[in-house]
């Protein structure tokens, strides 16, 4: 089972705690009757979440007769995401299986709506044109070929790595500066997009503007990928590095040409993937 990000279960944790909210009158508070009648109108892993959510909240308050307001309920999302979700990634790089285990019935149901809510949209390609990085200052850079004297860091060797998903579809533009990327999977994870994100930014100037699809030049180009244009694919996985056995996420540039590179990157403490070296590897 891949991991399932922890974005996808808070979108979940939003979408129900905005239903118990719907459920409430004018006046914004929500009885238990109220919650009750709401639940008739929801079904399967939604209305079982939504259920135990409401209880989670209700209970938290044990006066006689109280009812929950919107303040309730957003205060519950905010303690849910720390408590019944975060805290169970232990290497901050989603939630794996044995970890999801360990989980709350709560939280167990926050993880299968989220997966029933991508699965719905598994075969629908995203975009996505905001929030794109500054190029990165790389800390360390080295060549394939360098593998006798790299220092603290082993060499991946590609000919023998195998990714854990190709990124082969889609592509990517620079119109007047500004970037975007158009028909992607929509299965990547907010990890796996903002180190996407961060490679083309870095890549584009040396690799990417010599690969443009219909005539593009300069600062004004789309690169198609995969077997529908003249470019390249990217491959994701993990690395780990032999010489101080710490484990990094990658995102390698398989170019079409003799322009590959494999970039390396971990989460900082601010839960934000940064690259921290990159290998060329032709």
């Amino acid at each position: 089972m891949s991991r399932v990000a922890k974005g996808d279960v808070h979108a979940s944790l939003a979408r129900v705690a905005q239903q118990i909210i719907d459920a409430g009158g004018p006046d914004g508070r929500i009885s238990r009757a109220d919650m009750e009648a709401k639940l008739e109108t929801m079904d399967g892993t939604e209305r079982a979440l939504a259920n135990m959510f409401f209880r989670f909240i209700d209970h938290r308050d044990h006066v006689p007769g109280a009812t929950v307001t919107a303040k309730d309920v957003n205060r519950a999302v905010e303690y849910a995401k720390e408590k019944l979700i975060d805290k169970y990634d232990l290497n901050n790089n989603g939630l794996s299986k044995s970890e999801i285990q360990e989980m709350s019935r709560t939280g167990k149901l926050a993880v299968q709506l989220a997966k029933e809510l991508r699965a719905v949209n598994a075969d629908t390609p995203i975009g996505f044109d905001q929030d794109w990085p500054e190029k990165s200052v790389q800390g360390t850079y080295f060549a394939y070929w360098d593998y006798d004297d790299l220092g603290d860091w082993s060499y991946l060797d590609y000919n023998n790595w195998q990714p854990d998903l190709n990124v082969d579809k889609g592509s990517l533009s620079r119109i007047d500066g500004e970037f975007s990327a158009d028909g992607m999977d929509p299965n990547l994870t907010e990890d796996q997009v903002a180190m996407l994100k961060q490679v083309t930014v870095d890549l584009w100037d040396n690799t990417f503007q010599y690969r443009y699809a219909n005539g593009g030049s300069g600062d004004n180009g789309t690169v198609i990928l995969g077997q529908a244009g003249n470019a390249g694919h990217f491959e994701l996985g993990t690395f780990t590095n032999e010489k101080d056995g710490q484990e990094y996420q990658i995102v390698r540039w398989a170019d079409i040409d003799d322009n590959s590179f494999t970039m390396f990157f971990q989460k900082n403490d601010a839960g934000d993937m940064v690259l921290k070296a990159s290998q060329y590897d032709n």
